[in-house]
């Protein structure tokens, strides 16, 4: 065995290998744990604690590694600050106009507005037949011209619609002139007159006379293109003018059908309808403005309309037998709570 010999001391060299070791060991452990002039810092008063965990949660958050640049000066604080303050009055109003401003742009909501604007129906203007649709023509001439002398114009139907709907400007006292099935006496009596006081008409058309068996004494392409060219509307007064409830042709040929056919013959939109008989309900109405119409008119004693009425516009029918002042109430409005008479189902 091999000795060591050190002022009369002797120890085994195997010993003397083992305190090598062991030296060796704790400067390297000493360096890991106190890295001289390394980034991290001094490690004092910090305690190293390692769970007893997996190896792999041991490190999963790695440590930096060591760099020979300088320590970084440590980046100041900021200053604790007050709490802004109140917004003032004028701060406020801005921030709540702000908002409100924001919320209109994003819901816009239905006008609720209300035009006063009467619109008188006629059916046939002639001198032969008793019936109360029959005007005669000297009593028609008498109300246009008191319509004229009183300042009244004449729009279209589709005009007052998108009045009712968007708003716009309309002629001083507007008044709508309306007449149902297309009679051909429109043609021949009614338009002259109108034309002589510088008004236009709308006339809603039972297509089923148009082209067919059943076309005697009502207006055909011409004369129907001849009121279109003079600034008149035309409208759909449906196909075979039956209640639409039991229409045997069905609401979408009786409604749609007869808007296609129309459009078809005059080369012009048609905007709007009128009830057969004025009889209409919720859904009709729905069907009727599904079907591409912006509106609709029927029976009443009202001349005042919103964008709730603008599928069953109330419209106010001139008969034969009525005075001169009959005729001039027709367009003021009726306060009484009477309600709308029943449709002539004979008509």
């Amino acid at each position: 065995m091999i000795t060591i010999q050190k002022e009369g001391v002797r120890f085994p060299a195997r010993q003397i290998y083992l305190w090598i070791l062991v030296a060796l060991v704790g400067i390297f452990l000493t360096a890991c744990v106190r890295p001289a002039s390394s980034g991290m810092g001094s490690l004092k008063g910090r305690q190293l604690r390692i769970s007893s965990g997996t190896e792999k949660d041991m490190f999963k958050v790695p440590l930096p590694a060591p760099t020979s640049s300088p320590t970084p000066s440590p980046v100041p604080l900021p200053s604790v600050t007050h709490p802004p303050p109140a917004l003032t009055a004028t701060a406020t109003a801005a921030f709540i106009t702000t908002v409100t401003t924001t919320a209109s742009q994003e819901m816009t909501p239905v006008p609720d507005r209300t035009i006063s604007v009467p619109i008188l129906l006629y059916h046939q203007i002639q001198d032969d037949g008793n019936s109360r649709f029959i005007l005669p023509v000297s009593d028609f001439r008498a109300q246009i011209k008191a319509l004229a002398e009183a300042g009244y114009h004449t729009i279209s139907m589709s005009r007052l619609a998108e009045v009712i709907r968007s708003g716009g400007q309309m002629p001083e006292k507007p008044i709508v002139l309306t007449f149902d099935d297309g009679y051909l006496d429109t043609y021949e009596n009614a338009y002259p007159i109108l034309k002589e006081f510088g008004f236009q008409g709308v006339v809603y058309v039972i297509t089923g006379t148009v082209g067919t068996e059943k076309s005697y004494g009502y207006m055909q392409a011409e004369e129907l293109q001849a009121l279109v060219e003079a600034g008149w509307e035309i409208g759909s007064h449906s196909i075979s003018h039956t209640d639409l409830k039991t229409s045997r042709l069905g609401m979408g040929t009786d409604i749609q059908k007869s808007k296609d056919d129309l459009e078809a013959l005059l080369k012009t939109p048609i905007r709007t309808f009128s009830y057969p008989y004025g009889l209409a309900n919720p859904w009709i109405e729905d069907r009727v403005k599904v079907y591409g119409y912006d509106s609709a008119v029927g029976l009443g004693t009202f001349i005042t309309h919103s964008p709730k009425t603008l599928y069953y516009l109330s419209r106010r029918e001139v008969v034969r037998g009525a005075s001169l002042a009959d005729f001039k109430a027709l367009l003021e409005e009726n306060n009484s709570e009477n309600p709308d008479p029943t449709p002539d189902q004979d008509r």
